[in-house]
């Protein structure tokens, strides 16, 4: 990340949401961020995705995952494939009319859900495909009217105490001084 860009954030704490991980339901955090500049939270948002993605645990976690998820849909698309012929060939058996009798009882709405629950998964898989990455941002940074920092007035009443303070010194040291030198004349006269 920038330095320009650090330069401009005040404060940084993060917020751990959920304590406890699973796998269903990973870990979450809120980042609270005080910056003086609100055109720096975009390139700061992806500095820290991109420390946080560039993690090598965590690529190499994301990489079985996507394996895994891979293998998933392959072997459940087999498996509807296998579905889709065995009710093709089902349907044609109770559809020939060639005067062979088929003596052969399945229950058609049985596969019908099986092969609706498999789309159902497959689906399922390649969404969550879609979906693997090693962070998921939920909410952006929100962007207030005002950065964080001292206004002008705060740096006006400070400047004008500052500078009260070092007159009123001034003027001490000049005040004594005039009474030294008067007491000097003084004492020379005597």
């Amino acid at each position: 990340m920038r330095q320009d860009v650090l330069r401009k954030v005040k404060e940084m704490k993060a917020y751990e949401i959920q304590k406890v991980f699973t796998a269903a339901n990973p870990n979450g955090f809120y980042i609270d961020v005080l910056v003086t500049d609100n055109s720096i939270l975009d390139s700061l948002q992806k500095g820290i995705l991109n420390g946080v993605e560039n993690v090598d645990f965590i690529k190499k976690q994301l990489e079985i995952k996507r394996e895994n998820l891979t293998t998933l849909i392959d072997e459940v698309g087999m498996e509807i494939d296998k579905l889709d012929s065995t009710k093709t060939r089902i349907e044609s058996m109770i559809n020939d009319k060639s005067g062979h009798p088929s003596s052969l009882f399945i229950d058609i709405s049985g596969l019908n859900k099986s092969l609706i629950e498999l789309n159902e998964k497959w689906l399922y898989y390649k969404q969550d495909l879609k979906l693997t990455n090693a962070v998921q941002v939920l909410q952006g940074f929100s962007r207030f009217d005002k950065p964080y920092g001292p206004s002008l007035v705060v740096w006006l009443g400070l400047g004008l105490i500052g500078f009260m303070g070092i007159a009123y010194v001034y003027a001490m040291y000049d005040s004594v001084n005039r009474r030294l030198k008067a007491r000097r004349i003084l004492y020379r006269e005597v």
